[in-house]
């Protein structure tokens, strides 16, 4: 039964991957000359309508009665710092270095992991801990930025700090939906939770005034873009869920992580005249995913 629970947790991992490297790859080009303050706002709206179906044809609407405020509290924490604030910075980054470049930034969330678990839960740091930290760091060293920069005609800095600080909050989260799921094991009504407070959230603290006005103006061809890529970070949350309903986050944060490979191929498909494919950002995401899959499977 356990094997598999995990099994399926592999599945659903593995989709989630899929899908945040879908997200990123068609949000990187209309990216290049629009705001990426509208395209976060179609995300959240995505979400909640996305996650609000699945709740209907999951038959779990009447979970949503079952919650406590506490768990309320934890997936509205979740969702305004994981889909409002680290969604927008993601977005920030894939506009200013590209979404390969970002990639392997964006994959070293799991160190954050590691240094708040050693930090806050007492673990230790182990030999195969210590080598996956140095292979993550090694490829974030080597990863070549510059040539994205110039393709985007994006900001070198700006990029580069968004994407660090997305990989921080991308690598707190999951310990956070993890322990939510502990107490209240209901994946879809926990993602709409998370979805309908960020969405509220942003709603009150942004100039929707002006991201109306930009919405209105998109092109047709963009918004088609922002509406794939906003379905694919929906289909990442609700595989990302469900996995660590049915398996803890040291299975599932490996697989997870295997997200920059599916990028570097989606991107070639899709946005492949504005994206950078040199052998070094190449060779810094085999080397950050290996990192940490050690980092997470050693934990």
């Amino acid at each position: 039964m356990l094997e598999t629970a995990y099994l399926l947790a592999v599945v659903l991992a593995l989709g989630s991957s899929i899908c945040f490297a879908g997200n990123r790859a068609f949000a990187s080009k209309p990216l290049l000359n629009s705001d990426p303050g509208i395209l976060t706002y179609i995300t959240l709206l995505t979400g909640v309508i996305a996650t609000a179906g699945a709740l209907v044809i999951a038959n779990q609407v009447g979970t949503l009665l079952l919650v406590s405020a506490f768990v309320v509290v934890i997936f509205a924490i979740v969702g305004i710092v994981h889909y409002a604030i680290g969604r927008q910075l993601s977005y920030l980054a894939v506009k200013n270095i590209g979404a390969n470049a970002s990639s392997p930034l964006l994959a070293s969330s799991v160190l954050y992991s590691m240094v708040f678990a050693v930090l806050f839960l007492q673990e230790t740091v182990t030999f195969l801990i210590g080598i996956g930290t140095a292979l993550i760091l090694t490829g974030v060293l080597i990863l070549e930025i510059r040539s994205s920069v110039l393709k985007r005609h994006g900001k070198y800095k700006t990029g580069y700090l968004a994407a660090i600080f997305t990989a921080a909050i991308f690598g707190l989260t999951p310990v956070a939906i993890s322990f939510g799921l502990s107490i209240y094991d209901y994946y879809f009504a926990a993602v709409f939770i998370s979805y309908a407070s960020a969405t509220i959230a942003y709603t009150l603290t942004s100039n929707t005034h002006k991201i109306f006005k930009g919405i209105v103006k998109t092109p047709s061809a963009t918004m088609t873009f922002y509406i794939i890529s906003s379905i694919f970070a929906s289909g990442a949350q609700l595989f990302r869920f469900a996995a660590l309903s049915f398996a803890p986050v040291v299975l599932v944060a490996p697989i997870l992580s295997t997200n920059p490979i599916f990028t570097i191929i989606m991107t070639r498909l899709v946005a492949k005249d504005v994206e950078v494919f040199k052998l070094r950002i190449i060779v810094s995401m085999i080397i950050v995913v290996i990192g940490s899959v050690l980092v997470t499977v050693s934990a």
